[in-house]
């Protein structure tokens, strides 16, 4: 069991303050079905070059604007987390946000995915406060978008409150 100030890294542990690289997740979860997942040295880094590529062929061919082309540098951002470099990640995610909501709006619900990983990395990077700050408006937005009994919503509430209590200490 935990002490009071680790973290509680389950399932969804991307949304808790510190869990970032510390995923449990189920064996049906994508983590554990992908050659990161099982922990093939290289394979995350392999992962995030290849969405890399991904995404400059669809900017190319797409635009930057089209919605797979959107799908991928969220996955990419996504992917250079999970090689340890949380601070890029939170720049692409910020970007990701950014497009994703001029093209979809801030209550489609790929926008409400980007923004919850932008804001778990900004938690991530150091600054548990903003963190909480962006958090409460996702979980607001997600609330009045999908419902507050949505299991998403919840689960975003949940890591409202954690880095509510992150930003504490």
């Amino acid at each position: 069991m935990p002490g009071r100030h680790e973290p509680r890294c389950g399932r969804w542990s991307l949304t808790a303050p510190g869990c970032w690289a510390r995923i449990i997740p189920t064996p049906s979860h994508p983590a554990t079905t992908t050659p990161a997942g099982r922990g093939e040295a290289g394979a995350g880094q392999r992962a995030s070059s290849l969405f890399a590529s991904v995404v400059e062929d669809r900017t190319r061919v797409l635009g930057a604007d089209h919605p797979d082309t959107l799908v991928s540098r969220h996955n990419h951002a996504h992917w250079v987390a999970a090689t340890g470099d949380v601070a890029t990640a939170r720049d692409l995610f910020a970007a990701v946000v950014k497009d994703r909501t001029r093209m979809l709006g801030a209550d489609h619900p790929h926008t409400l995915v980007s923004r919850h990983s932008h804001a778990v990395l900004v938690g991530a990077t150091g600054d548990p406060a903003w963190a909480r700050d962006l958090m409460a408006a996702v979980a607001a937005d997600h609330a009045r978008a999908l419902g507050a009994a949505h299991p998403d919503t919840l689960r975003i509430r949940e890591s409202l409150a954690q880095w509510t209590d992150a930003a504490r200490r």
